[in-house]
């Protein structure tokens, strides 16, 4: 069997037009933290958007930074969009 390579060649535009992200530029983001009582403190950059399964709908999520969750039989997932 013969050995086969591939190549890929990317061109780049001036630096003043490349479309591409810095590495300095930051996405939204999500932390959680579990307080004393149960609850659950979530903060986020962007915005909060909640599903109650992790293949679900997620809908907007009122409320601002950071916003106390209390967790409770069901499932509920969170992300930063």
């Amino acid at each position: 069997m013969k050995e086969v390579n591939f190549y890929t060649v990317f061109s780049h535009p001036a630096p003043l037009d490349d479309p591409t992200p810095s590495a300095t530029a930051t996405g939204p983001s999500l932390a959680v933290k579990r307080n004393a009582d149960g609850s659950l403190t979530l903060t986020w950059t962007g915005s909060l958007q909640s599903a109650d399964t992790v293949n679900g709908t997620y809908q907007a999520q009122s409320g601002s930074s950071p916003l106390a969750v209390q967790p409770s039989a069901t499932a509920k997932f969170y992300r930063a969009h």
